[in-house]
C-alpha cells in the first residue's frame, strides 16, 4: 500500500469512527446483550443441500445441525459468483462483484474499500484470520484490517485453521472482544478425506473410481455428462460447448461411479463439519459461545454432474451459487427459526454492522441488513439476488432464476435460460421461450448491478509467485479465459 493511500485511509478511518460512534446505536444493539465475539466460518465449495439441517437424508453434518438449533437458518442464501476470489471480496466488503471489480484471476481488492475486519477494529475487536491460502492469499488484499492473517498451506484444510484459531482465542485476555475468520477448502475437489472417511456414505461400492484414481483434480475436470476423456489435458468445463472433441478416447462412467464420487463429496462435507464442531466446542468450554455472533456459510457450491461436470467456476446454476447460511445471535436469540426469503452474501456484512450499532461505509455496500427478517419485522417484498462471471449473469427473484451468457467466450448454451425454482428446483428445463415477459423484466432488474463501476485503482495483472500459480493450476484455476 502506498503512503498516499495509507494517509487517505487513516483520515477516513477517523472520520468514519467519529460518525459511527457519535450516532445512536440500532435498536437491536441498544436493547440486547453485547456482542463479545464475532466468528465467521466459511467452508469453501459447500452447497446447502448436503447438510442435514437443509434436508439431506444422510447424517453428514451433526455439528452444523446442532448449531442450526441455536441459529437462524436462511433457506435461500445465494453467493454472487461461483468461485472464491470475487465471492470472498463481496463477503468482506458488502459490495457486488461489479462494484468491487474483482472478477478475474489476477485482480486484487482495492485499498479504497473498507473490509468488515477494519470496521470491527474500529469497535475494538482483535481481528484474526486463519485460512487455506489460494484465493485468500494476502496478495489479493483480502487481509485488510486483520491483526493476524495466516494463509498457508494453499487449499488448506480446517485441519490447519481450526487449531490455529483455537490457540489464538486462548491467547486473548478474558473478555477481550474478537473478530475471527476461519476458512478451509475441505469440500473443494478432489474430495479427499483422511482415514477412509470417503467410503462412509457408499461403503459397498465396486467400480472404476479408485482403480483409475478419478478423484484427482485433473481427472475430475476431464469428465463431461458421465464420460471420462483421459486424453484431454484442459478442463472440459472451460469450453463445454466445444467438447467432446471428435476422436478423443472416452470411458463411460456408470451411475454407480458418479454416485460414488458424489458420496466422496458428502464425506468431505462431513469432515469439514467435524472440525466446525471442534471449534464450537472450544468456544463453549471457554464460556465464549453464548455471547458470540457466529456465522457459517459456503462461498459457493459445486456442480455434482447435474449440469455435466464436477466443478463450479464456469457457470451459475443454482447448485453452484446456493450455499448454507447460519446466523447464531448472542444469547441464541431466534434459535431454530428459518427464513425463506432469498438473501445474498453482500447482506452478511450489512447485518454484522447493523448488529454492532454502526452505519455502513457510504457508496460501498450493496447488501441489506438481515435483522428485520430475523426479527420478523416488515422487510418489504423479496429482493432480487444477482451473481456474475466475466461472461455470464444470474438473477434470482422470487421463484424465477434467469441466466444470460454473452460474448465470444460464452461457454454454455443457450444464451438465455429461465428456470422456475418451485416447479423445477434442479433446473432441468428452461422456460425462457414460454415466459419472455419474465426474461425481459428480470433483465431490467439486473441493470442496477450491471451499471456499477469498479474502483479506479483496481490492479488487474498481479504478479503471482510460482508457488501460488502451481496451487491454482492444481485446483483447476490457472487456465486463463481465451
Amino acid at each position: 500500500m502506498t503512503r498516499r493511500w495509507e494517509g487517505r485511509r487513516q483520515l477516513r478511518r477517523w472520520v468514519m469512527a467519529f460518525a459511527w460512534m457519535a450516532g445512536a446505536p440500532c435498536a437491536w444493539a441498544a436493547a440486547k446483550a453485547p456482542i463479545d465475539g464475532i466468528l465467521i466460518i466459511a467452508i469453501d465449495t459447500l452447497r446447502s443441500d448436503r447438510l442435514g439441517c437443509y434436508g439431506y437424508s444422510e447424517n453428514t453434518t451433526p455439528q452444523l445441525d446442532a448449531l442450526a438449533e441455536d441459529a437462524v437458518l436462511f433457506e435461500r442464501h445465494y453467493t454472487h459468483a461461483s468461485w472464491s476470489l470475487p465471492s470472498y471480496s463481496s463477503l468482506f466488503t458488502g459490495a457486488f462483484p461489479t462494484r468491487h471489480g474483482v472478477l478475474d484471476q489476477q485482480q486484487r481488492l482495492s485499498d479504497s474499500f473498507y473490509t468488515l475486519a477494519e470496521i470491527a477494529k474500529l469497535y475494538g475487536y482483535q481481528t484474526a484470520g486463519f485460512v487455506g491460502g489460494s484465493h485468500l492469499t494476502s496478495i489479493f488484499n483480502l487481509n485488510q484490517g486483520f491483526d493476524v492473517w495466516q494463509d498457508r498451506p494453499h487449499f488448506g484444510s480446517l485441519f490447519y485453521g481450526v487449531p490455529r484459531a483455537m490457540a489464538h482465542l486462548d491467547s486473548l485476555g478474558r473478555g477481550e472482544p474478537f473478530f475471527l475468520f476461519v476458512q478451509g477448502y475441505d469440500c473443494h475437489s478432489p474430495y479427499y478425506t483422511p482415514l477412509g472417511m470417503g467410503e462412509r456414505f457408499d461403503p459397498g461400492y465396486e467400480g472404476i473410481v479408485h482403480d483409475m484414481d478419478l478423484l484427482v483434480h485433473e481427472k475430475l475436470h476431464r469428465m463431461k455428462n458421465g464420460i471420462y476423456y483421459p486424453d484431454v489435458h484442459a478442463s472440459l468445463a472451460k469450453f463445454p460447448r466445444h467438447l467432446p472433441v471428435t476422436g478423443q478416447k472416452s470411458i463411460p462412467l456408470s451411475g454407480l461411479d458418479v454416485d460414488h464420487i458424489r458420496a466422496h463429496y458428502a464425506a468431505a462435507v462431513s469432515y469439514a463439519d467435524a472440525w466446525v464442531g471442534v471449534l464450537l466446542e472450544s468456544l463453549k468450554r471457554s464460556g465464549r459461545y453464548e455471547n458470540t455472533l457466529i456465522i457459517v456459510l459456503g462461498d459457493h457450491g459445486e456442480d455434482l454432474m447435474e449440469h455435466g461436470f464436477f466443478y463450479h467456476r464456469n457457470q451459475l446454476y443454482r447448485q453452484v451459487i446456493q450455499t448454507p447460511l447460519l446466523v447464531k445471535l448472542p444469547g441464541n436469540r431466534h434459535g431454530g427459526e428459518r427464513v425463506a426469503s432469498p438473501v445474498g452474501t453482500v447482506d452478511i456484512p450489512a447485518t454484522v454492522i447493523d448488529l454492532l450499532g454502526a452505519s455502513p461505509p457510504e457508496n460501498q455496500m450493496d447488501g441489506h441488513s438481515l435483522v428485520p427478517l430475523i426479527e420478523g419485522d416488515d422487510a418489504g417484498p423479496p429482493r432480487p439476488v444477482g451473481s456474475v462471471l466475466t461472461d455470464q449473469e444470474s438473477i434470482i427473484h422470487g421463484k424465477w432464476h434467469l441466466l444470460t451468457r454473452t460474448g465470444k467466450s460464452r461457454r454454455y448454451d443457450p444464451a438465455v435460460e429461465l428456470f422456475d425454482l418451485v416447479a423445477d428446483p434442479d433446473e432441468t428445463h428452461s422456460v425462457a421461450e414460454e415466459h419472455p415477459d419474465v426474461v425481459r423484466e428480470l433483465g431490467i432488474l439486473f441493470d442496477r448491478w450491471r451499471q456499477l463501476e469498479g474502483p479506479a485503482d483496481l490492479e488487474a495483472d498481479l504478479d503471482l509467485d510460482a508457488e501460488l500459480k502451481r496451487a491454482l493450476e492444481r485446483g483447476g484455476y490457472w487456465e486463463r479465459d481465451e
